[in-house]
């Protein structure tokens, strides 16, 4: 029987982006700092690039010399285009035996510029749909919860980009409401 114990996080020669921090909505184009943390696990320095991409193009890059522990670089980045704009970040170091998990090398995050987009949250019950709400919200979206209780929703759709239902069963949904929704994806929203 031979015993074996796994080396301890320490101990493993990585180097991880461990945080990617960048405002989830924009009302307009505007200036804003990307900050990327790196943790050095080595009990060394280690060398390396943090490169940065806007929709898969190239933007940015920086070397820098990663301290034992954490640090955070800021990329001052201004935004282009309203709409949806995905921002990745990652990082190759010079010497590749001092970062053996590679997969912990890069973070990807959105920014919505512009206009935030309406949700409609179809729900039978306001508290189910809470969940839903905040995760609508932290993404820069602008969620509207509607409890349906026996038919009571008018089945107006106007100004909103996507909608949810949430638990809903069918026949809380008056005949004209369920008109409202199929023509709506009719028309493709």
């Amino acid at each position: 029987l031979y015993l074996f114990t796994p080396p301890g996080a320490a101990a493993v020669p990585n180097v991880a982006m461990t945080g990617l921090a960048l405002p989830s909505a924009l009302s307009k184009s505007a200036p804003f700092a990307l900050g990327v943390t790196m943790e050095n696990l080595n009990p060394v320095p280690v060398a390396g690039t943090i490169q940065i991409y806007r929709n898969g193009a190239f933007l940015d890059q920086r070397k820098v010399t990663l301290k034992t522990g954490a640090e955070r670089f800021d990329f001052p980045v201004q935004t282009e285009n309203a709409g949806l704009d995905s921002y990745k970040a990652s990082f190759k170091a010079d010497n590749p035996a001092l970062d053996a998990y590679l997969e912990d090398d890069s973070l990807q995050g959105w920014v919505g510029v512009g206009a935030r987009r309406k949700i409609l949250v179809l729900t039978d019950n306001q508290k189910d749909a809470a969940y839903l709400e905040t995760a609508i919200n932290r993404i820069g979206l602008d969620a509207t919860v509607v409890p349906v209780t026996e038919g009571d929703w008018n089945g107006s759709l106007s100004g909103y980009d996507a909608v949810i239902l949430n638990n809903l069963p069918r026949e809380r949904l008056s005949a004209s409401a369920q008109n409202a929704l199929v023509s709506y994806v009719d028309r493709g929203g």
